[in-house]
């Protein structure tokens, strides 16, 4: 498809992130798609939670590292469950969000 000088364009990364011809069975939570392997064989604008190219977030390095750290510390103490018979109610805006909230019960591991 060809696109002309001039003309906006916006990405819908919602869509991009589940589309089937970029990934198997899009809708399942599978994290080992982001192992480097799995990503070697993908296009690269695939999955672009920060952009890319010349607009690339700035941040995206520091908020990668940021996410692993903070998961690992508070995974390793805590366990987060999702409060019974809560069902979220996904709401795409500029951004992915849960528009009834995602009440949590945090529980200590021992």
């Amino acid at each position: 498809m060809r696109v002309s000088p001039g003309t906006y364009v916006m990405l819908f990364p919602y869509a991009t992130h589940r589309h089937s011809e970029f990934w198997s069975d899009p809708n399942r939570f599978d994290p080992d798609r982001f192992l480097p392997e799995a990503e070697e064989e993908r296009h690269p604008f695939a999955y672009f939670p920060f952009g890319g190219g010349q607009r690339i977030c700035l941040g995206n390095n520091f908020a990668m590292l940021e996410a692993h750290i903070l998961t690992a510390l508070l995974a390793r103490r805590f366990e987060a469950r999702l409060v019974a018979g809560h069902r979220p109610q996904i709401e795409m805006g500029g951004t992915l969000m849960v528009r009834n909230g995602m009440p949590m019960s945090i529980i200590r591991r021992r």
